[in-house]
């Protein structure tokens, strides 16, 4: 055995072969292995190789799982899932016989295995209680396919004869000498079900004459040509058939057992004539079989109704998720166009505040125009005061004069002054004091900024925005100006009034 397998214990023996049932050490699941014997035989090693074969083209649900194939040490093993018993095992536990509805059962089963052998052109040739295996489902899977044959196309080609174990060998494979084709496999199940019935095997022949001789006294004489075949085989010379005028019958021998539609199909599976018997379609068209098959295909439509229903909804629920993903990049699509154009209007805020801050880049300093030139006044005052002291008390109309006109001139510089201040203000012209005439700016009020749009990033892009610090400026806009403008509309207005 491979390192892959751990042998538990022998669980059959043929002629050919061992199986033992072993554990996967990979998997820890039970499989059936069977090792065929070392033989140095030509029938030993034809049989390995068809069995094979055959295997590797089996795919079926009442057909045992083929796994594995290795060689080791000049030994061929074949891997199989694990069965637990065989139908011969289930009878051994049922002595009286099965439950018509378990045989029904049992029988659909293994006529279904049947028909997709031979619609593979496959002929079992060796189906018994012990081929048939049984799961603790009640599922049946047809097993050995060391007698198997593919269906010939050559027309009357011969095939071996002994083949079949004997009780289930029909009357074709017993008189002939390999002229017979898949029918052969439908007379074995008839044979299978008549022991399911009752535990006993119909034709229990000790050989091969006896065998013919089971068979005439349940169902009475053989067909002419059957006659004829049996008197011409040489292996039957110096032997005669019985002369069966009252045979048993099968209504006679399962009365009670099986109810007359079973009986009827039965009969089908065991007719003596070959071309007669139930085969194929026919088979699932009696009445015996028939409603499991109505049963199975309503069992099977709904099946397929809700696998293309599942289909369905996951192919909807595809769109679906299709749908939403490009709901979502629709989404990102528009939040990436929010976020573009707010992040535009955010540049073109920060290049007008640029702007403005080149613009208008005003240091808060100690500005007193009105002062310096109220010092001024004051000077030319005191000037003119002295040059009054020291002048005659003659010309003091003259300096009150010239003290009015200084007057008139300081008034007109303060009002110019002030207009100027006022112009530079609205004309965004940068002034540049001395340092030492700033003001401090703890202690000053700072110009107010208005019309600042705070906007929410979140509610957009789903991120958090945090406007860069701007220089130690302050924004002025153009609000101030009207703010400033406004005094000299009013005055305008009271001039006009």
């Amino acid at each position: 055995m491979q390192n892959k397998y751990e042998v538990i214990g022998v669980v059959g023996e043929g002629a050919y072969g061992i199986v033992y049932k072993c554990r996967n050490k990979n998997n820890g699941k039970f499989v059936a292995i069977k090792k065929f014997k070392e033989i140095d035989d030509d029938l030993v090693k034809k049989t390995m190789k068809r069995e094979l074969k055959m295997l590797q083209l089996m795919h079926h649900e009442n057909i045992v799982d083929f796994q594995d194939a290795f060689k080791r040490k000049g030994n061929l093993f074949l891997v199989f899932e694990y069965v637990e018993k065989n139908l011969l095992e289930v009878l051994e536990n049922s002595p009286k016989g099965l439950d018509q509805k378990l045989i029904r059962h049992f029988i659909f089963q293994l006529c279904k295995a049947i028909k997709y052998l031979h619609s593979q052109n496959v002929i079992h040739r060796d189906i018994k209680p012990e081929n048939l295996l049984i799961n603790e489902n009640n599922d049946l899977k047809l097993c050995d396919f060391g007698f198997a044959r593919v269906i010939s196309k050559i027309p009357k080609e011969k095939l071996t004869d002994y083949v079949a174990t004997r009780w289930y060998r029909a009357p074709e494979l017993l008189l002939t000498q390999g002229e017979y084709g898949p029918e052969v496999d439908y007379w074995a199940i008839g044979c299978i079900m008549g022991e399911l019935s009752d535990g006993n095997p119909l034709f229990p022949g000790e050989n091969e004459i006896d065998q013919i001789h089971c068979i005439q006294k349940i169902l009475g004489n053989l067909t002419d040509e059957q006659i004829e075949m049996f008197y011409t085989n040489p292996v039957y010379n110096g032997k005669n058939l019985l002369d069966v005028n009252k045979p048993e019958t099968l209504e006679r021998r399962y009365l009670g057992k099986l109810n007359k539609i079973a009986i009827n199909f039965m009969k089908g599976l065991l007719e003596l004539e070959p071309k007669k018997r139930l085969n194929g379609n026919n088979v699932f068209q009696h009445p015996y079989l028939s409603k499991l098959v109505e049963k199975e295909q309503k069992i099977e439509s709904q099946r397929q109704l809700q696998a293309q229903m599942n289909v369905n909804f996951n192919n909807n629920n595809n769109n679906n998720n299709n749908g939403n993903n490009n709901n979502n990049n629709n989404n990102n699509n528009n939040n990436n166009n929010v976020n573009n154009e707010m992040k535009k209007e955010t540049k073109e805020k920060e290049n007008n505040n640029n702007n403005n801050n080149n613009n208008i880049n005003i240091q808060m300093l100690k500005i007193k125009p009105l002062q310096h030139n109220n010092n001024n006044n004051n000077n030319n005052y005191n000037n003119n005061n002295n040059n009054n002291n020291n002048n005659n008390n003659n010309n003091n109309n003259n300096n009150n004069n010239n003290n009015n006109n200084n007057n008139n001139n300081n008034n007109n510089n303060n009002n110019n002054n002030n207009n100027n201040n006022n112009n530079n203000n609205n004309n965004n012209v940068n002034i540049n004091i001395p340092k030492t005439e700033r003001l401090n700016q703890n202690n000053q009020n700072p110009t107010s900024i208005t019309n600042i749009n705070i906007i929410n990033y979140n509610n957009y892009a789903g991120e958090n925005y945090y406007p860069e610090n701007e220089n130690n400026n302050f924004n002025i806009n153009q609000n101030n100006n009207n703010n400033n403008n406004k005094p000299n509309q009013q005055k305008k207005k009271k001039k006009n009034n």
